[in-house]
């Protein structure tokens, strides 16, 4: 991933892979064999003033989507990137991250990759970010 210090997505990346997991923004490459994860910022919120502008208080919502070629081992995978991510609160990789909260795991449906017979199951975490911009 492309250096973008400060940025919530730069730190998700660093803290994914400091942890092990191969982890790709919004998109896995192509023919990539399971286990990796990938993630994408679904939205942000600035907190607004209405003197100057924004505060610069955003909050963001970003989903991990983790891949696996077993239920069991995509689960140990989701293990460790929570714990990897959640309750972050502090610097990391030119970001300073407020707070950061998982909202929602579950299970996704499960995909069959093409030129692929196994299927590999999929697991979706939902984290809320705040940080300053």
């Amino acid at each position: 991933m492309p250096a973008n210090n400060g940025s919530p997505e730069a730190w998700i990346y660093a803290a994914a892979a400091a942890a092990g997991i191969d982890i790709y923004p919004v998109t896995s490459p192509d023919k990539k064999e399971p286990p990796f994860a990938c993630f994408a910022r679904d939205n942000s919120e600035r907190d607004l003033d209405l003197e100057n502008g924004t505060t610069g208080a955003v909050s963001g919502t970003f989903t991990v989507e983790i891949y696996s070629d077993g239920y069991l081992a995509g689960k140990a995978l989701a293990d460790s990137v929570r714990a990897a991510l959640n309750n972050f609160t502090g610097t990391a990789n030119g970001a300073t991250i407020d707070r950061v909260q998982l909202t929602d795991e579950r299970d996704g449906p499960p995909i069959q990759f093409e030129g692929r017979s196994a299927t590999t199951y999929v697991v979706e975490q939902t984290y809320q970010i705040f940080w300053n911009e």
